[in-house]
């Protein structure tokens, strides 16, 4: 009997050596809505500013429905620039609130909790009072699947 359970057990290894050895990566397609924003701070906006509109971020995913998770810490701006004109000056990673530039992501659970947060009255507030005042020019997208 052990004899055969090692048997099997040699058999189902060997019969996935093939995907490994083809170096198949395993990934997903969710039906989430990712919301991806790369913004240019106005030259006057202070870190406490740009530290308090992100902030707003996390706060109002505690507050509108279907948000799923946000990402708020850039590791890259782009593009570096939009017709001749610098986007991503001063960019550090390391400390994103000093240059000019940043950007977020937000996922949503539904095309339609993305339009919920849209219209919501927590995200309006926020952009009219933290971000709009400070936003020289922003580049948004959305995706699914």
């Amino acid at each position: 009997m052990p004899n055969r359970l090692l048997a099997l057990a040699l058999v189902g290894i060997a019969g996935g050596l093939p995907q490994l050895a083809r170096g198949q990566n395993k990934f997903e397609k969710p039906a989430t809505v990712m919301h991806v924003v790369a913004v240019r701070w106005k030259a006057d906006a202070t870190a406490d500013q740009k530290r308090k509109a992100i902030a707003g971020i996390e706060e109002m995913a505690a507050r509108i429905p279907g948000i799923r998770r946000v990402w708020l810490k850039p590791l890259r701006v782009q593009p570096q620039e939009i017709n001749g004109q610098p986007f991503n000056q001063g960019f550090n990673p390391d400390d994103p609130y000093q240059g000019r530039a940043h950007c977020y992501f937000i996922e949503f659970e539904s095309r339609q909790a993305e339009q919920t947060y849209a219209k919501h009255p927590a995200r309006e507030k926020w952009f009219q009072e933290n971000y709009d005042t400070i936003r020289e020019i922003s580049i948004s997208s959305q995706a699914t699947n």
